[in-house]
C-alpha cells in the first residue's frame, strides 16, 4: 500500500508516556500515514499498552509493530524504520514525546510545495520533572539551497541535531545511504551530520509541531561511564567520516565542528558526578589521545581564523593542559 508519510516510533521503557505519544500520532489530521512502532525489547509494559491502543483505534490497519530480537538501541530502531518504511517521506517521533494534531499536515505541505530534501519544524518542551528548564527552538521560515549550503547552515548552529521533528525524503535517505550508528545511544550526531553534508535543500518552519518531554534523569548533561563510552565512539566516527571531505570547501567548517565535539566531550567527562576522579582522568586521557590533524596540518588550513587554529593546536598538548584550558573557558563564561 502507498503512503505519503511514514512515522517511525521506537518503543523502549516508556509506559508512562506511550499513550500520550501514540494518540498524538494516530489522531493526526493528515490521512495518508503509515505507522511503524519498533519494539526494542524493553522491560516494562510499553508494548502491551501500545497494542491495547492500536486494537481500538480506527487507524489500526495502518499500524505495524516490528520487534527486534533483543534490545539494540535507538540508532538501530531508526535504521529499522528506514529499511521498512513505505511512505514517500519519513518522520521520527520519540515515544516519550508528542506532536501537534496538524504536525504532519503542516510539514508535508511545505516539503512538497518547496521540493526540498528535508523540512525542519519548531519545537518546545514540556517539563515533567519540575526541573524549571525550558528547551525550545523556534524558527523563521528559511529556505537553504545549494551544495554544502545546508552543511554550512547546520555546522554554524542553524538547526538542531536531533533526528525527530524533521520530515525527510525517504528516497534521499536511501539514495545517500544515510543511517544511524546502530549501537550508539547518541545516534543523532552522526545521522544529522550525514544529512547536512548530503542535502541540497532544507527549509525550516515557524510552526511548533513537536513537544519534547523534559524530565529528571533524561538530560545528557551529567553522564555516566556507559554514556561517555558511546559519546567517545561517536566522536571517533565523526573523525573518520570527516576525513573523506578533505578536498571539499566545507572541510574547514567541518573540522571546527568536530573539534567542538571533542572539547564538549572532555567537558562532559569532567563535569560528570557519576564517575570517580580517577576514571574521569583515564577517560579524558583516552579522548585527548585521539588524533585528527597534526600541528603542520592545522596551521596549513586555509581560510581558518587564527583563533580556531590555536584552539585546534591545544588539542595536541598533554590532556591535563587541555583540561586546564577548559576550566579557564568555563571560568570566563561565568564572569560574563
Amino acid at each position: 500500500m502507498y503512503y505519503k508519510v511514514t512515522i517511525v516510533i521506537p518503543v523502549y521503557n516508556v509506559e508512562f508516556f506511550i499513550e500520550r505519544c501514540l494518540l498524538s500520532a494516530f489522531n493526526q489530521s493528515f490521512k495518508s500515514i503509515e505507522y511503524l512502532l519498533i519494539d526494542d525489547r524493553g522491560t516494562d509494559k510499553s508494548i502491551e499498552i501500545a497494542k491495547t491502543i492500536i486494537h481500538s483505534h480506527q487507524r489500526k490497519q495502518d499500524i505495524k509493530i516490528i520487534s527486534h530480537h533483543q534490545n539494540q538501541g535507538p540508532g538501530a530502531t531508526r535504521n529499522t524504520g528506514i529499511a521498512n518504511a513505505r511512505g514517500e517521506y519519513i518522520y521520527f517521533l520519540d515515544s516519550d514525546d508528542a506532536i501537534s494534531i496538524d504536525a504532519i499536515a503542516k510539514l508535508y505541505e511545505v516539503v512538497t510545495s518547496k521540493k526540498v530534501d528535508v523540512v525542519v519544524g519548531s519545537y518546545t518542551s514540556i517539563d515533567f520533572g519540575n526541573t524549571n528548564k525550558k528547551w525550545e527552538w523556534l524558527f523563521d521560515s528559511n529556505l537553504i539551497e545549494g551544495e554544502f549550503s545546508v552543511a554550512n547552515y547546520y555546522l554554524r548552529g542553524g538547526y538542531y541535531v536531533m533526528t525527530w521533528n524533521k520530515l525527510y525524503s525517504l528516497k534521499f535517505l536511501r539514495s545517500k545511504k544515510i543511517y544511524c550508528e546502530p549501537a550508539s545511544i547518541h545516534e543523532d550526531v552522526f545521522f544529522s551530520l550525514q544529512v547536512a553534508l548530503s542535502a541540497r535543500s532544507i527549509i525550516t518552519v515557524p510552526a511548533i509541531t513537536y513537544f519534547y518531554s523534559f524530565r529528571a534523569g533524561s538530560t545528557m548533561d551529567n553522564l555516566g561511564e556507559s554514556n561517555i563510552f558511546h559519546y567517545t565512539e561517536t566522536f571517533k566516527l565523526l573523525v573518520n567520516y570527516s576525513k573523506s571531505y578533505t578536498q571539499f570547501s566545507i572541510y574547514n567548517r567541518l573540522i571546527f565542528f568536530v573539534y567542538g565535539q571533542r572539547f564538549s566531550l572532555l567537558e562532559k567527562i569532567n563535569n560528570s558526578t557519576h564517575i570517580t576522579l580517577e576514571k574521569r582522568n583515564i577517560l579524558s586521557k583516552q579522548i585527548a589521545a585521539i588524533s585528527f590533524l597534526n600541528l603542520t596540518e592545522i596551521w596549513a588550513l586555509k581560510t581558518t581564523p587564527i583563533s580556531h587554529k590555536i584552539k585546534f593546536s591545544i588539542s595536541l598538548v598533554p590532556y591535563k593542559f587541555q583540561l586546564s584550558f577548559l576550566r579557564v573557558i568555563k571560568y570566563l563564561k561565568r564572569r560574563k
